[in-house]
C-alpha cells in the first residue's frame, strides 16, 4: 500500500510534465485535454443553461474520480474536482454532475489492481438558471477542473484547468427564434420537468455539437430553482410546522429574531439544561448587590455571544471548518471537556481539597468576577454546539451563504438568544436570591450538582473515546452510558440520603425521595435503552451504499447523528423508535441509513453534510429512488417522517 501511495503521489522521469505525449496522431504537452462548452451562450431572464465540461484523454491515461466516488481503501487518490463560478449572482449554477468511473488496471506496484477513474471521453454537466431579474449584458462564468493525470504506472503532479465561458443575456422584449427544450435523460419524478427544461434557440449562439448534452439529467435544476429562491428566503421547520422568511428589507430582522429564538431554545436542550442551575448558584450569591449581580450577567453573555462570533467567523472563511460542532469532532478536545468538567465537578463536590493552577479558578462558576463569567459563558457557548435548538439549524446554514457581515450578525443574534435567559435573570436578582446561599441545604445542591456534572463528564470522556475508534461506518460502543448514568443514578440517591438527615420534615423527606427514586429508575432504564441495539437495521453511509441503494430503486432515510449530539440520541430513542416509524423503515423498498460523525476522520460523512447545504445535526433527510430530497428536518415527528417515506415510494 505504501509503495502504491508513493507510485500515485509521485511523478516520474518516464511521465514529466515537460514530456510530449502522442494523442492518437496528434502532438500535446498534456495526455488530458479540458475544455467546457454552453448548450447555448444566449440567454434570457429566467432561462435554465447547461454546460458540459469535457475531459478527453489519450489511450492509456486516466484522471481519478471526484471524492465521493473514491472508495475509502483508495482515498489517497487526489479527486477530479469541477468547481463553476458565476461572477455575478444573477446567475446561479447548481451542483455538478459526475459520471460513474470505470475500472482501469494499474500496475504501480508490479502487481495489477483495479482502481475507479475517468477514460476516454468524460463529460460533467453543471446546472444553470438566470434569475428573472437579471439584467441584460454580458455575463463571464469560470470553469476550474483539478485532476491528477495517471497511466497504468504512474501519475503527473496533480494539476488544474481553468476556461472562460460568457454567457449573454438578453432582455425579455428579444423574441427567441425557434425553441427547442433540452430532453433530460431522466425525466421520472416531477410531472411539471418540462417547465425546468430550458429553451435553446437554433441561433449560432448554440453548442455546434447537441449530443454533448444527452445525458445531462435535467431533473437538477429542480435544485438549483430551489437554491435559486432560497437565496433570499430561509425556511424554519419543527415538528411539523414550517414558515419561510423572505430576507429582503424587513424580513431580514424577523430573520434575526428567529434565530435568537433559537439561541434562546439551546438553553433548554440536553447539553446546557445542566449548568443552568450552576450559573443560578454563582448568581444567587451576588443577589444582594443588583449593581454587580447584573455586571456579573452581562460578562457571561460577553462571552456567549463572543463565542458565537468567533465560530461563525470560522466557519465561513475557513474552508475545512464546515460544521458549528467543529470542536467535538476532534477526540482530543471532547476528552479534554471531560476532565475539565471533572475537576470543577471535584470542587462543588467538596469531596477533595485539590489546589489548582490560580489560570483554572479564573474560569471556574465559583468565581464572582469578570474573567470568570466570562469564562463560564464561553464553556456554556462550547457545551452547546453539540446540540441543535427549532429554528436555530435553519438560521445558521442560510447565513453561512452570505457575506461576513451577514454571517456574523445571525450568529451574533444566536448567542444573544443564548445568552438572554442570564441577562434577565442577573437584572432581578430577587428571583434568585431565595436559593440557599449557606447551610446544608445549599451543600447539599452544590454535591447533587458536582454528581451530575461528573456524569457529563463521563459522558464527554467516554464519548472522545469512542470517537478515537469510530470510522462511521459501524457501530461504536456504548457502554460509556452506564458510567454517566450510573453518577446520575449515584446522585438520585445522596439526595435521599442527605435529605432525610437534614431535615425532619415528612413533606420534604417523601417528596424528595420520591424525584430521587425516579431519578435512579429513569437512570437504569436509561442505560439499558441507550445501550441496547434498537429495533432498527441501520446501514451505515458510504457513497458506494447510497448509490447502489438508489440505483435498486429503495427510498433512503438518511439520519445524520454522533455520539456527542444529545439531541441525536433523543430523536432517535423517541421519534425513530415508535411503532410506525419502525415499521416503516422495516418495508424491504425502505433503507435506514445513518451517517455517523463521531468523528472527524469520516470525511465522506462530513462531506454529505455539507453536500446537503447544513452545518449542524441532528438532521434526518429522505430520498426517493429518483435521488430527490423529499424531506429534510432537524425536529421532525413520527408522522411526517411516516407520510414523507410513503410519498418517496409513490415517486419510484
Amino acid at each position: 500500500m505504501i509503495l502504491l501511495l508513493i507510485s500515485v503521489l509521485m511523478p516520474v522521469k518516464s511521465l514529466n510534465a515537460q514530456q510530449r505525449f502522442d494523442l492518437g496522431g496528434e502532438v500535446a504537452s498534456d495526455p488530458v485535454q479540458i475544455s467546457a462548452e454552453l448548450n447555448d451562450t444566449n440567454a434570457r431572464p429566467g432561462d435554465q443553461r447547461v454546460i458540459a465540461v469535457i475531459a478527453e484523454m489519450a489511450e492509456t491515461y486516466h484522471i481519478n474520480p471526484n471524492q465521493e466516488q473514491i472508495p475509502k481503501e483508495f482515498s489517497f487518490l487526489i479527486p477530479t474536482t469541477v468547481t463553476v463560478k458565476a461572477e455575478n449572482t444573477s446567475i446561479e449554477v447548481g451542483a455538478v454532475q459526475y459520471p460513474k468511473p470505470h475500472q482501469v488496471i494499474v500496475n504501480f506496484t508490479g502487481e495489477e489492481s483495479q482502481l475507479p477513474a475517468y477514460d476516454n471521453k468524460t463529460i460533467f454537466y453543471v446546472p444553470v438558471v438566470v434569475k428573472g431579474d437579471a439584467s441584460a449584458g454580458e455575463y463571464p462564468i469560470k470553469v476550474n477542473v483539478d485532476y491528477q493525470t495517471c497511466n497504468d504506472r504512474a501519475c503527473l503532479a496533480p494539476t488544474d484547468k481553468t476556461i472562460d465561458l460568457m454567457l449573454t443575456i438578453k432582455s425579455p422584449e428579444v423574441e427567441a427564434a425557434v425553441a427547442v427544450p433540452v430532453q433530460p435523460n431522466n425525466t421520472s419524478g416531477n410531472t411539471d420537468q418540462s417547465k425546468l427544461s430550458s429553451e435553446i434557440t437554433t441561433s449560432s449562439s448554440k453548442t455546434k455539437d447537441a449530443s454533448l448534452f444527452d445525458d445531462f439529467d435535467a431533473t437538477s435544476f429542480g435544485s438549483v430553482a430551489t437554491t435559486q429562491s432560497s437565496s433570499n428566503s430561509v425556511k424554519f421547520d419543527a415538528f411539523g410546522y414550517s414558515f419561510g422568511i423572505n430576507t429582503t428589507g424587513f424580513g431580514f430582522a424577523l430573520v434575526l429574531l428567529v434565530a435568537m429564538l433559537g439561541g434562546f431554545l439551546l438553553n433548554l436542550t440536553p447539553c446546557v439544561l445542566p449548568v443552568i442551575p450552576i450559573k443560578i448558584m454563582g448568581m444567587s450569591k451576588a443577589a444582594g448587590n443588583r449593581v454587580r449581580c447584573l455586571m456579573l450577567g452581562i460578562w457571561m453573555s460577553v462571552g456567549v455571544v463572543a463565542f458565537w462570533l468567533i465560530l461563525g467567523g470560522f466557519i465561513s472563511s475557513i474552508a475545512s471548518v464546515s460544521a458549528i460542532s467543529v470542536l467535538f469532532q476532534y477526540w482530543w478536545f471532547t476528552i479534554g471537556i471531560g476532565i475539565f468538567i471533572a475537576v470543577m465537578a471535584v470542587g462543588m463536590c467538596g469531596v477533595f481539597a485539590i489546589q489548582l493552577p490560580q489560570s483554572v479558578y479564573q474560569i471556574s462558576p465559583k468565581q464572582d468576577t469578570a474573567t470568570g463569567s466570562i469564562g463560564f459563558g464561553v464553556m456554556t457557548a462550547i457545551l452547546s454546539t453539540p446540540c441543535t435548538a427549532p429554528f436555530m439549524g435553519g438560521a445558521a446554514a442560510w447565513a453561512l451563504d452570505k457575506n461576513l457581515i451577514v454571517t456574523l450578525t445571525v450568529f451574533g443574534s444566536i448567542g444573544f438568544g443564548m445568552a438572554l435567559p442570564y441577562l434577565i435573570l442577573s437584572a432581578n436578582p430577587k428571583w434568585v436570591e431565595k436559593m440557599p446561599r449557606t447551610g446544608p441545604a445549599s451543600e447539599l445542591i452544590k454535591q447533587i450538582m458536582g454528581l451530575l456534572m461528573l456524569a457529563a463528564s463521563a459522558y464527554f470522556i467516554g464519548v472522545g473515546f469512542a470517537s478515537i475508534f469510530s470510522n462511521g461506518t459501524e457501530a461504536t460502543n456504548q457502554l460509556y452510558w452506564w458510567a454517566v448514568m450510573g453518577f446520575i443514578a449515584l446522585a438520585g440517591l445522596w439526595l435521599i440520603i442527605k435529605t432525610w438527615s437534614i431535615t425532619p420534615s415528612h413533606v420534604k423527606r417523601t417528596a424528595w425521595t420520591i424525584v430521587g427514586s425516579l431519578t435512579v429508575i429513569a437512570s437504569l432504564m436509561g442505560a439499558v435503552k441507550l445501550t441496547e441495539e434498537g429495533p432498527i437495521k441501520w446501514q451505515y453511509y458510504t457513497p458506494e451504499k447510497f448509490n447502489t441503494a438508489l440505483e435498486q430503486g429503495n427510498v433512503i432515510v438518511l439520519d445524520f447523528t454522533a455520539d456527542w449530539c444529545l439531541n441525536c440520541k433523543t430523536l432517535e430513542n423517541t421519534v425513530l423508535s415508535t411503532d410506525r416509524v419502525v415499521s416503516a423503515l422495516g418495508n424491504d423498498n425502505v433503507i435506514p441509513m445513518k451517517v455517523d460523525l463521531t468523528s472527524r476522520s469520516n470525511e465522506e460523512g462530513w462531506a454529505k453534510l455539507k453536500d446537503v447545504g447544513r452545518v449542524t445535526i441532528p438532521l434526518l433527510v429522505i430520498y426517493s429512488p429518483d435521488g430527490q430530497q423529499v424531506f429534510e428536518s432537524d425536529w421532525y415527528t413520527a408522522d411526517q417522517v411516516v407520510d414523507s417515506i410513503d410519498i418517496a415510494k409513490a415517486k419510484s
